[in-house]
């Protein structure tokens, strides 16, 4: 009969390995957040139209995405779970932005800029106007350009503390 080798891993050695894959795959999310970022920055000083207002649309709900994304990955290893419902959304940035004393430190504090782009993609994904209104877009595209170096700050932050976590873990 063979074993396979994770099979014959230590709990140690499990938990490193999930530090170790939670870290790229949060890295992961962050260079899409770059990528969408730097796209949007096209739009920071000019209004976007035509067809732009489309593609800024989409780059704004990626990059909420992409930050969401990054939250539920550090939440399902570090709380074990996400929220789930109607009001998961919110309810997911609450529990990130709470430290859980002994186990994870604050994963994203909470910020209007955070909290504008989650009411942003809601509002797309729902399209209660079948037209994005520019005038509403564009404030949201220069408000998440001019926040994202804090954003990516903290994120940044957060997964060098999940690779020393993973060091400490040997």
């Amino acid at each position: 009969m063979r074993t396979s080798i994770a099979s014959a891993w230590t709990s140690r050695e499990r938990h490193q390995v999930a530090l170790e894959q939670l870290a790229t795959s949060l890295r992961a999310d962050l260079k899409f957040a770059d990528d969408y970022v730097a796209k949007l920055s096209v739009w920071r000083e000019v209004v976007p139209d035509g067809y732009a207002i489309d593609a800024a649309a989409r780059c704004l709900h990626h990059l909420y995405g992409a930050i969401e994304d990054f939250v539920v990955r550090a939440l399902k290893i570090f709380d074990g779970q996400v929220p789930s419902g109607d009001d998961s959304h919110i309810r997911l940035l609450e529990q990130g932005s709470l430290e859980v004393p002994g186990k994870r430190g604050v994963i994203l504090p909470k910020s209007d800029a955070i909290d504008e782009l989650r009411r942003f993609r809601h509002r797309f994904r729902k399209r209660y106007d079948a037209d994005l209104d520019v005038g509403l877009l564009h404030p949201v595209v220069k408000n998440a350009v001019a926040a994202w170096p804090t954003i990516r700050a903290h994120l940044v932050d957060f997964v060098s503390w999940v690779e020393t976590c993973a060091k400490e873990a040997e």
